[in-house]
């Protein structure tokens, strides 16, 4: 998933809450981190920006620190993906 709306938390096996939906997302609403196995040596994280303008993912940073742009003309119709490996 690339980016996308912050609707709730996350629960482990026991259903105890892990992530509080204002830790995971800015202001509006978008998803800025996820980070999987949080607290262990495995820790992973990705990362995403977005575009001023439509707020549309313009970022997306793996794990690995490999950085996908995400290019938009002016009606913010998706151009271009670029991997900057």
């Amino acid at each position: 998933m690339l980016g996308g709306r912050v609707n709730g938390h996350e629960n482990d096996e026991a259903q105890n809450k892990l992530c509080p939906q204002n830790r995971l997302g800015n202001s509006l609403g978008n998803l800025k981190t996820v980070t999987r196995l949080a607290g262990t040596p495995q820790a992973v994280t990705d990362t995403f920006t977005y575009t001023a303008d439509w707020n549309q993912v313009k970022t997306y940073t793996d794990p690995l620190n490999h950085v996908t742009t995400f290019g938009y003309d002016e009606r913010g119709q998706l151009t271009s993906i670029m991997n900057h490996l």
